[in-house]
């Protein structure tokens, strides 16, 4: 799969070098993802509104702070240790027992739809496990009050939904994520994958850090296209306070008032913070990935 590579980096390993790459992109994208989360839990003339991205962080910075841009950066990290180490390696894995491994049994081509149902299915078993991290990074992002906010910090907010809400609290907005990091991981994973595939083999690029970046930031942006509209009904459901007037009593509840309340265009606010973010964010992560990876290699595959 990723980096189209002749020796097949076993699973454990793969685990650790895609979450330790996916870590390092969380560190260093972060404010724009807190800047995409604002912009999609304002609402349309309401007092929280943003005027784009620039005023956002404008914002922010001002009411809140500097530290504000890294509210929910520590749940992030913990959830690319357990997300993105288990969509890029359950990928990798599933795309070997289908393609094969050119050594126990013929290695072939896949199917697009063949490549979707993986980079689905991968994506979509990930983000089951990771959904906690999820709740408590989104619920400290959209929190504006910098004098008494909604968690002192992300142990306190784990204690707090365990408390109030029980184990089904960190499952909040699970049905909408899994669509959303579903079809994102597959957006992702398999446009990193043809897009690098690509340039190799009609020679624009070596396998080096250029077309790493350069696969990554693409590849980012074939997901945020895919993916906006189901990302901003999965903040809005698992910001909302339980039992207030802003919660939502399902999915297709949320859909029906954004759309009718603020039009389809609200279905990709933060559009532009995202493609900075998730196309930055990609291009760290593999370029961040591969080289874990083919350190691993060099030292205990190629001796």
């Amino acid at each position: 799969m990723v980096g189209v590579q002749s020796t097949v980096v076993p699973f454990a390993p793969t685990l650790v070098c895609a979450g330790l790459g996916g870590s390092v992109a969380e560190i260093l994208t972060i404010p724009f993802d807190t800047m995409k989360v604002r912009l999609q839990l304002s609402q349309k003339g309401g007092t929280n509104a943003y005027n784009g991205l620039l005023d956002c962080g404008r914002s922010m910075i001002k009411q809140e702070g500097l530290g504000s841009l890294y509210k929910g950066l520590t749940p992030g990290i913990h959830r690319q240790l357990v997300f993105c180490s288990l969509r890029v390696a359950l990928f990798e894995r599933f795309t070997q027992m289908l393609a094969g491994d050119g050594k126990t049994q013929p290695k072939r081509n896949l199917s697009i739809p063949e490549k979707l149902l993986i980079g689905l299915s991968s994506g979509g078993i990930a983000i089951s496990v990771a959904n906690p991290t999820d709740v408590v990074k989104i619920r400290l992002q959209g929190d504006r009050n910098a004098t008494q906010p909604r968690y002192k910090n992300t142990t306190a907010a784990y204690k707090t939904i365990l408390s109030e809400e029980g184990v089904k609290g960190f499952w909040t907005g699970w049905g909408p994520n899994v669509v959303r990091n579903s079809v994102i991981n597959a957006a992702e994973l398999i446009s990193y994958t043809e897009i690098k595939k690509y340039i190799l083999e009609n020679g624009y690029m070596n396998d080096n850090v250029p077309c790493h970046l350069t696969s990554g930031f693409l590849a980012g942006f074939c997901a945020v296209l895919c993916g906006s509209p189901v990302d901003v009904m999965k903040t809005r459901i698992m910001n909302a306070k339980k039992g207030s007037g802003e919660a939502y009593k399902n999915v297709f509840d949320c859909f029906w008032s954004i759309l009718t309340k603020e039009g389809p265009l609200a279905f990709y606010k933060g559009f532009a913070p995202n493609v900075l973010r998730i196309g930055t964010w990609n291009m760290f992560m593999f370029f961040a990935y591969e080289g874990f990876k083919k350190q691993y290699k060099m030292r205990f595959m190629d001796n």
